[in-house]
């Protein structure tokens, strides 16, 4: 509100801050009415919950930050193998187009790319839970997955961040340092999000090119950051707005983008390109959702508010029971699906959803027999825990 109203200097990003006041207006209200029907499903799913799901939601998860792993050295040791397989799947995809490159996409080697960034995803994994007995080479083999990924511009490097920094803290002591620390980095994460997305309109690409575009005069650093504030906090509103005039979302498009299966097999792409507002911004998940009617969007996000309370009641389920580190992942799967839904299309955003349904499904194969071998810790519980 007060930068539409009160900053005259806009940065307009793609030149979407400039719209109507009526369509900044009725941005605003989807968003408030979006709120109040996520509300209504959360107090639907308390509702009709049974007792014990009741419960879960009253009780204090505190105690599930007071713990730490124990990786076993058969594992610690992958992490020097995955890394090794991580710098050739690199080599083999990228090679010296990771420093400079003049396109920001490669088409070739897909699958290469596609398996290195699933292999650096499990490695941070590794590298958060074996911090406290390995500093040294955690933070050296995290180094240089981060400067992997922001070679490629991936926005995966925000999630790297995001997991590393949230391991780390629950792995090791609570003190006021410790939250702030794991505080700052959570903001870092998002302004480094607004940065990787800058970098794409850059005339040239890699490694090279986006570290110098940081080592610029102190004006331009001074105009760069409050850019990635803007787009981080600000901009998500106004390509909202440009997705409600777009007239590009249909029945068709929104069964295509909550559809879970693969995009070639539901025709993704025969429409990915009409839900873009240009090259580079594509349509925000929000407003594809807005653009159906007031209706529409009260019954979808009562469905979203529904499903968050299913997951959070996992995830309180997860903590109680031990099993905490997939308790994380899907708090930080939907947090990125809050995030996402700002700026990016709906399905990008749902599959932060389905990817938390898909922890639930692995947990049921793997998480009785992985708290068996003792891969976590878990304190003893006690009379006041049950």
């Amino acid at each position: 509100m007060v930068y539409y109203y009160f900053y005259e200097d806009k940065i307009s990003l793609y030149n979407f801050d400039f719209i109507s006041n009526r369509l900044f207006l009725e941005a605003i209200s989807f968003h408030g009415l979006a709120l109040c029907a996520f509300c209504l499903g959360v107090l639907l799913y308390y509702d009709f919950a049974k007792p014990k799901v009741r419960k879960l939601f009253s009780s204090s998860f505190d105690s599930a930050l007071k713990f730490q792993y124990a990786l076993p050295e058969s594992l610690k040791m992958m992490t020097h193998i995955f890394m090794c397989v991580i710098i050739l799947l690199c080599a083999f995809s990228y090679g010296e187009m990771l420093f400079f490159r003049a396109e920001y996409l490669i088409e070739k080697n897909t699958t290469f790319i596609t398996l290195m960034k699933l292999l650096s995803f499990v490695t941070v994994l590794m590298l958060g839970v074996s911090y406290k007995n390995q500093k040294w080479i955690s933070v050296f083999y995290f180094a240089l997955i981060m400067l992997i990924a922001t070679g490629t511009g991936s926005r995966l490097a925000v999630v790297y961040l995001l997991v590393f920094s949230l391991l780390i803290f629950i792995s090791g002591n609570k003190s006021g340092f410790s939250k702030f620390y794991l505080g700052v980095n959570i903001v870092l994460s998002f302004v480094y999000l607004a940065f990787l997305m800058s970098v794409r309109s850059l005339s040239t690409h890699g490694l090279i090119p986006y570290v110098g575009s940081v080592f610029t005069d102190s004006t331009d650093i001074t105009s760069r950051l409050v850019f990635n504030v803007y787009y981080t906090f600000i901009f998500g509103i106004f390509v909202t707005s440009k997705t409600l005039v777009g007239d590009a979302t249909t029945w068709n498009t929104i069964l295509i983008s909550v559809n879970p299966l693969p995009g070639k097999w539901v025709g993704w792409y025969d429409v990915a390109n009409t839900l873009r507002a240009n090259r580079f911004a594509p349509y925000s998940a929000n407003g594809e959702v807005f653009s159906m009617g007031k209706i529409f969007t009260g019954v979808f996000f009562t469905l979203i508010g529904i499903a968050f309370s299913f997951m959070e009641s996992k995830m309180r389920f997860l903590f109680k029971t031990g099993n905490r580190v997939f308790g994380f992942i899907i708090a930080i799967l939907c947090i990125l699906f809050v995030v996402y839904s700002f700026e990016y299309n709906l399905r990008s955003t749902m599959r932060y959803l389905y990817y938390s349904l898909f922890v639930l499904f692995i947990y049921q194969i793997l998480g009785r027999y992985v708290y068996k071998m003792r891969f976590v810790k878990v304190p003893k519980s006690t009379k006041s825990d049950s």
